[in-house]
């Protein structure tokens, strides 16, 4: 039943990305069933008895699962569709991931609060940061256009020529920054809770909590900057991306390194 769901919401988000944005009803309905197959997919996946499931597959699966629906918020009062066509390819395979890698299950016992809510909070921000690198991407390809207006008219190209003026795109930006670095303080804040409940220490100074630690201080440094400084452009889209690569890292990457590469299980 779980491989049902999961391989159904890949084949639906496979199906948003390719449908002509002129088809609004049929596009909204078939990213409302894909959303639903793959939350219900994933609440099969990831719950156990006194135990959940964990893994770089189901981090990056449910950060994707939260931004298509932050996608959809945002399209109802912009016209995002390029960001359409980054999501839904991305969502797809996220989707399906955690049926090729399951992760491993972890104890919850006496720790299920602490660990339910800083796994929920982490994902809350692993999804708004994504979908602000997503956007940042399409700042980027945005910029890029309007310096090459006589190139030729693909569907990116067509699909970024009607998206909303740059300026409308970085305001757009720096509230999902904003709210995504609220998302991460808290996250490091019930990290520090669970560890301590895990490990007995206040941090654990693994890789994890470095790089986690290194994306909170260059989104905070990207938030003073436009706040006394002025950035913006360039500048943020660089900063944004190096962000996320640096929480990326934190968790999906050595995750990934763990599973698939080193074969290990949790660590």
């Amino acid at each position: 039943m779980l491989n049902i769901f999961l391989v159904a919401a890949a084949v639906l988000y496979g199906v948003c990305a390719v449908l002509p944005a002129r088809m609004r009803g049929a596009l909204t309905a078939t990213s409302a069933l894909a959303w639903l197959a793959h939350g219900y997919g994933l609440y099969l996946y990831i719950g156990a008895q006194d135990a959940v499931r964990v893994g770089f597959a189901m981090m990056l699966s449910s950060a994707l699962w939260v931004s298509v629906f932050a996608y959809w918020i945002e399209n109802r009062n912009f016209s995002l569709d390029g960001l359409r066509r980054l999501v839904m390819p991305a969502a797809a395979v996220a989707a399906a991931l955690p049926l090729a890698f399951p992760g491993s299950l972890l104890a919850l016992g006496g720790r299920a609060s602490a660990f339910g809510w800083h796994v929920a909070i982490a994902i809350m921000a692993y999804s708004t940061l994504t979908i602000a690198a997503f956007h940042a991407v399409l700042m980027a390809l945005q910029e890029t256009r309007l310096h090459t207006r006589d190139a030729g008219k693909g569907w990116l190209a067509s699909t970024i020529d009607q998206l909303p003026a740059l300026m409308t795109m970085e305001r757009l930006l720096f509230r999902m920054i904003g709210i995504g670095f609220a998302l991460l303080t808290l996250t490091v804040l019930s990290g520090v809770v669970f560890s301590e409940q895990l490990f007995g220490l206040v941090l654990k100074w693994d890789h994890k909590t470095v790089f986690a630690l290194l994306s909170w201080l260059l989104f905070g440094a990207l938030l003073a900057g436009r706040k006394w400084r002025g950035w913006r452009g360039k500048t943020a889209l660089r900063f944004t991306l190096a962000g996320f690569a640096t929480l990326l890292f934190a968790y999906v990457g050595s995750r990934f390194v763990l599973e698939v590469v080193l074969h290990r299980g949790l660590a």
